[in-house]
């Protein structure tokens, strides 16, 4: 019922896809992994290529991408070894380094011997993803979801009109989430992030909407690795249509796009005592874009794109 807590044990937890209840509270063992992936075996070898067929798992494209990744937009990710992989566009650019879904067949093809190597593919959705008002995701690992762009694999539903708040209340603190497709945290109204680690995500780090989201005491990095274009949307946040958003204390470093990013509509924004830098492919350390009211000061901002 609302209000349960539940304690994730150590290990890695397939496929789990939570729309959580209001007021519960989900808390990770040291150890604890939440996987939206697959793990692939029984390759098939194929001149210098190899495949593995069944793969139907298939969500809807979003989001404009850089040059030289032309999928991005697609949420089905590989990685070799926790290293993610190239996705190309046909069949016949395949090789080391890269790797080709074939929707119409199932079948994925890689460029690589698979011998030795762990291969997984983004499958499910979202890790947490719901309406549920309160929610605390305390110390867990979430990764490898196969979530759109400008969605986070953990999701509380957004703001959705003044008198119909979605999401409300939700604490992230303590987790490490990374390999996610799109973004690693999107929040809402009364929304906290908290000493977290949100590196490696696909599309983009964090983001939010709604009133009074605090972002604090974080670590966003290596951030847009599906290689979308930082112009459309992607590096370390962006955040939209906020009110009193407080973005403290974080350091924002080696995103490909802007490292901090308020981006339509943002009325009286905090920025301080922020590290942000090495943020790259033209991307600014801060940019307060179509919006108004903000405060910027005591961040250290070097070494960014712009």
């Amino acid at each position: 019922p609302p209000g349960t807590t539940f304690c994730i044990q150590a290990g890695t937890h397939w496929l789990q896809e939570i729309d959580p209840k209001d007021d519960m509270t989900f808390i990770g063992e040291p150890g604890a992994v939440i996987s939206g992936a697959r793990v692939l075996t029984d390759w098939i070898a194929d001149g210098g290529r190899w495949y593995v067929d069944g793969q139907t798992q298939e969500e809807w494209t979003h989001g404009r991408c850089a040059d030289g990744y032309p999928r991005c937009d697609r949420p089905e990710d590989l990685y070799y070894d926790d290293v993610i992989v190239r996705h190309v566009g046909t069949v016949g650019e395949v090789g080391p380094g890269t790797w080709f879904f074939d929707y119409d067949a199932d079948r994925i093809y890689i460029g690589e011997d698979p011998a030795g190597k762990v291969i997984e593919t983004t499958v499910a959705n979202r890790a947490f993803f719901g309406a549920g008002a309160n929610v605390t995701i305390w110390s867990l690992v979430v990764e490898k979801y196969a979530n759109q762009a400008q969605h986070g694999a953990i999701d509380a539903r957004v703001h959705n009109g003044a008198d119909s708040p979605l999401g409300i209340g939700w604490l992230v603190a303590g987790c490490e989430v990374r390999f996610n497709h799109g973004t690693g945290i999107r929040l809402s109204d009364d929304g906290i992030m908290r000493g977290n680690n949100i590196h490696r995500n696909g599309q983009k780090g964090v983001a939010a909407n709604g009133m009074d989201v605090l972002v604090e005491s974080n670590e966003i990095a290596y951030n847009n690795t599906a290689g979308f274009s930082w112009g459309w949307e992607g590096g370390g946040s962006k955040f939209a249509y906020t009110t009193n958003l407080i973005v403290r204390d974080n350091f924002v470093h080696h995103n490909l796009g802007p490292g901090l990013w308020t981006d339509i509509e943002n009325v009286n924004t905090l920025y301080e005592y922020n590290v942000v830098e090495d943020n790259e492919d033209g991307g600014s350390g801060i940019f307060h874009e179509i919006s108004w009211g903000a405060t910027i000061r005591f961040n250290e901002v070097r070494r960014n794109g712009l």
